[in-house]
């Protein structure tokens, strides 16, 4: 969470930054959904995992990237803010470390990162081409 208030936490943050935390929470949130491996495309894993209050504020991010080629600083968005805090907490000690966790000592992990890896090729086995 330190870079994290670095960068998101100020009177004026670096907007880009919010995709880079965003998208791996919504894609989180989409295997955690278990409804496949999450989509590239921001719009479409907003759409499908991110809460209603937050979607006028990613909307808003991705209107002004659309727009300009480098994002730049820009008023911060309390709920994306209050967002990010919320899941980091909600997933605690697991973000710890260098940007991961310490998987050679949590077996318990290790078995359900496998069983929703096994659980996406099946699922994408069976989809229809």
């Amino acid at each position: 969470m330190g870079s994290c208030r670095e960068y998101l936490f100020n009177d004026q943050v670096r907007l880009k930054k919010y995709f880079y935390v965003l998208r791996p929470l919504f894609a989180i949130r989409y295997v955690e959904a278990g409804v496949g491996i999450p989509p590239i495309e921001f719009r479409k894993l907003v759409d499908a995992v991110a809460p209603a209050h937050l979607k006028p504020g990613t909307s808003k991010l991705l209107e002004i990237k659309s727009r300009t080629k480098e994002l730049g600083l820009g008023e911060p968005a309390p709920e994306i803010g209050e967002f990010i805090e919320t899941e980091l907490e909600r997933h605690g000690n697991f973000f710890s470390g260098e940007g991961r966790l310490d998987i050679h000592e949590k077996t318990e992990v290790i078995e359900e990162l496998n069983e929703i890896f096994r659980d996406c090729l099946v699922q994408s086995w069976s989809e229809p081409t």
